[in-house]
């Protein structure tokens, strides 16, 4: 209380600013007025100008004129009347209307409120339209499409509709303004000081027109009238509620009431200050006195209040402050206080207030506070997780032993520097993001996983929670962070990451595919293959499923498979080759390996894994190499039966013819006995041809040296290209003949295609033996080998590249060094021990 020092008579001349739509404004006692500056699209702050009689005056007399000065003048003295009245909300929005309708001849103003809901306009004023008419658009829902009032409520913009029939806008409602004469409509939002939509104004017009830019100026100077209007009547509303209220408060509570006047003479309206041992400071110095028993440290709070008191910058206040009691001790109180009258100059003329004993409150609610904080302190700094107060704009201002031990750093380094110092560059930007919004309100908190950089120098992993505590007034105080390792989660999920890549990986790359199920009342049911299943069967595992397992396999190879299952299913690893027709009809085969893996406590079901290799290729190699032994086989049958039984048989008559010359006397001559040699010596070069393509490599024949050797003498032709045979015997051949064979035998093949295909003028064999190694090489100076000739090769070609998988060899085929081909078959050789 006596905040408000005593007025002095040097201030009744004093001028008064007063802000309006049209600007700001110099106004003295007098009532003459002065234009200062404008600015059309802001009505003054309604807090701010209480002063509402001059306040009116300056913006009627600012505003613009029609032709004729009577009826704007007589509409200007009732408008500044009811706004200087505590009459209805409806009268002084009419009479507004009837005002703005004096600017301009055949124009009909119109005010619509937003109803409670916010979803509606209903109608505030209409002094010149049919009530009809009113009553036919009212309510008038806020959305565009619901003519210009509600869209442009919805907007929050200006609308300017020239012509109602033509516009989409008013196609609801269209019809009824036609039906009363009106034509063209602009409508405006009406906002209050904080943007909150208040309602709208509109102008009507009863034949199509658009808007010039001083009718513009017009309806959005009418528009902050009207929000002038309205805010300046319901401050009054919520004043002299709460005067109301404040009254049936303190009546018979014995709060102390007092009244001061401008001068510094207050006095009490009860014996509170007695009842409380302080002096009430009545009397010419009684202000002073009040003053001087204040606490120091509150005193400068308690005067910065009323020197804004004392300007009139607000009519009401409220401070809380020690006062010192008779017997010395200090005292809390809470005083209110507000204008009763002003001067005409504005200046607060009376005063009153209450002044509330808070003291016991305060001793509570201080000791409450220490016990809080001694609480937060222990929650704080023995939390199991990292927890921060950080400033607005990044600063630690406070941080716990758990962060410390996150971060590495003690908790002085923390607090000399900020948040985003630490933070990986890659997680900034988020961050920043998120504290962005939390400071302009758009979100409350937010978490994320963010990276710091630990003391030591690597970054840890964090899943950080962030909300942020304002004050009384909504200002942003700090943030209040909980920081949690999770350094060790993300390791093992990197490391699960990279198991799976990797187990992704080779499952793609085994040629057929990895598969995982279930063995369900004895039958295998797949639960994931990985892609190489589609490369296998045509279809996917779904597509699969719902053919059934008849469409792909025999019944016999089924009863196999249940069977395999159960072996799997007792805990048995399985082995076993599995035929089946993929969903084009093609024959493939395929070697399943299978094992059971437990699935964990109350599964219930046992999980399968296994691996299932396609080995469709090689199957059909092995059917082409036994198509191939066994025609081979035929055509050696077919060379005995042809070529050696006759010669056997020729020899047999020979010897039978001379044996029974022999009988009846006679000799055999030379002659007949040379005839049975020379027939003898064809058959055993027909036996030893025979024995030589039975087995070619034998130690007998000069083994693979020999036979290659052989094998180019053979193929030798005068008319066709040059076939020549090196071999570098560095070191003995230590393969077995199995082994051997399959060189020979990818020799031949190589060279025979050399033959047909390469149209080559010469072609080198070459056998080189190492002490580990045994290589193979021809090479033809041809026409050389198509780039694509590995993947569309044919049987001969797959057959050598199988025939080297047997033996360990790697054979590569592709472009020699001057052109044409060349073959390479490198096979290792044994260890000399093994030999």
């Amino acid at each position: 209380m006596g905040f408000l020092t005593a007025a002095h008579d040097d201030r009744a001349r004093r001028p008064a600013c007063l802000g309006g739509t049209g600007g700001v404004y110099n106004c003295d006692v007098a009532g003459t007025v002065m234009l200062l500056s404008t600015d059309r699209h802001r009505m003054p702050p309604t807090a701010e100008h209480k002063n509402w009689a001059a306040a009116v005056d300056s913006i009627v007399r600012c505003a613009p004129r029609s032709a004729s000065q009577r009826d704007p003048l007589r509409a200007q003295v009732r408008l500044l009347a009811l706004l200087s009245s505590p009459a209805p909300l409806n009268v002084l929005l009419d009479g507004l209307a009837t005002y703005v309708e004096t600017w301009a001849h055949g124009l009909h103003c119109t005010v619509l409120l937003v109803d409670p809901t916010g979803q509606l306009l209903r109608p505030g004023a209409a002094p010149s339209l049919p009530d009809a008419y009113t009553h036919a658009i009212d309510p008038v829902p806020i959305r565009i499409g619901e003519g210009s009032c509600g869209t442009a409520a919805a907007r929050r913009e200006m609308v300017v509709v020239e012509d109602v029939e033509q516009s989409d806008l008013w196609t609801k409602y269209a019809p009824i303004a036609l039906s009363y004469g009106l034509r063209a409509c602009w409508s405006v939002p009406i906002v209050d000081d904080a943007r909150a939509l208040l309602g709208t104004l509109a102008l009507y017009y009863r034949e199509r027109r658009a808007p010039s830019a001083h009718e513009i100026d017009l309806i959005e100077f009418a528009s902050s009238l009207a929000a002038f209007a309205i805010q300046r009547h319901r401050d009054a509303e919520r004043l002299r509620t709460s005067e109301a209220r404040l009254e049936s408060a303190v009546r018979g509570t014995g709060i102390g009431l007092w009244e001061a006047t401008a001068g510094g003479e207050f006095r009490w309206f009860d014996k509170w200050c007695e009842r409380f041992g302080v002096d009430p400071g009545v009397g010419d110095d009684g202000f002073a006195r009040w003053r001087e028993r204040i606490h120091p440290e509150d005193v400068g709070r308690c005067v910065a209040t009323d020197e804004v008191f004392r300007r009139g910058s607000a009519d009401h206040y409220a401070v809380e402050y020690r006062i010192r009691t008779r017997n010395g001790e200090w005292r809390w109180v809470h005083e209110r206080g507000k204008v009763a009258a002003r001067a005409s100059d504005g200046t607060p003329r009376l005063l009153v207030g209450v002044c509330i004993d808070i003291d016991a409150q305060k001793q509570t609610m201080e000791t409450a506070l220490r016990e809080s904080e001694e609480r937060f302190r222990g929650a704080f700094e023995f939390a199991a997780i990292g927890m921060a107060l950080v400033a607005p704009d990044g600063r630690w201002m406070r941080v716990n032993r758990a962060l410390c031990g996150i971060l590495g750093y003690p908790a002085e380094e923390l607090l000399a520097t900020t948040f985003q110092a630490i933070t990986h560059p890659d997680d900034l930007d988020a961050d920043m993001e998120h504290t962005r919004q939390m400071l302009v309100g758009s979100r409350t908190h937010y978490h994320m996983e963010k990276r710091y950089l630990h003391k030591g120098g690597h970054f840890v992993w964090v899943l950080l929670s962030v909300s942020l505590v304002r004050d009384d007034a909504g200002q942003p105080m700090y943030f209040v962070s909980q920081i949690q390792d999770i350094s060790a989660r993300k390791h093992a999920e990197s490391q699960l990451i990279d198991s799976e890549f990797r187990y992704r990986t080779i499952a793609n790359l085994v040629p057929g595919f990895v598969f995982e199920g279930v063995v369900r009342e004895g039958l295998p049911q797949p639960t994931w293959v990985s892609s190489g299943f589609e490369r296998v069967y045509g279809c996917t595992l779904a597509r699969f499923i719902e053919l059934g397992s008849e469409r792909f396999y025999e019944a016999a190879t089924r009863e196999r498979i249940r069977a395999g299952a159960s072996t799997v299913a007792r805990g048995s690893d399985l082995s076993m080759d599995v035929s089946l027709r993929s969903i084009d009809g093609a024959q493939r085969w395929l070697r399943v390996v299978a094992r059971s893996v437990h699935a964990g406590p109350g599964a219930g079901l046992e999980r399968v894994l296994g691996v299932a290799e396609d080995i469709t290729e090689r199957m059909r190699l092995e059917q082409a190499l036994h198509e191939a032994t066994r025609q081979e086989q035929q055509r050696l049958g077919k060379e005995i039966h042809d070529k050696l039984t006759q010669e056997l048989v020729g020899v047999a008559l020979l010897a039978r013819g001379l044996a029974a010359a022999a009988r009846k006397g006679r000799q055999p001559s030379a002659v007949e006995l040379d005839q049975l040699a020379l027939l003898a010596s064809g058959t055993i070069g027909t036996c030893h041809s025979i024995a030589q393509d039975l087995s070619p490599l034998s130690e007998a024949h000069g083994g693979l040296v020999q036979a290659l050797h052989d094998m180019v003498d053979r193929q030798s032709d005068s008319n066709g290209p040059g076939v020549r045979f090196d071999a570098i015997e560095d070191a003995p051949i230590r393969l077995q003949l199995p082994s051997t064979d399959h060189v020979f035998r990818i020799a031949q093949e190589g060279l025979t295609n050399a033959l047909k295909h390469a149209s080559a003028h010469s072609i080198k064999v070459t056998l080189d033996v190492q002490p580990d190694t045994l290589r193979l090489e021809i090479e033809d100076d041809g026409i050389g080998i198509p780039p694509d000739a590995t993947e569309s090769a044919g049987l001969g070609l797959k057959i050598m590249h199988y025939r080297a998988e047997l033996i360990g060899a790697r054979l590569s085929i592709g472009p020699g060094e001057t052109g044409g081909t060349r073959l390479v078959c490198e096979c290792p050789q044994p260890a000399s021990d093994a030999a």
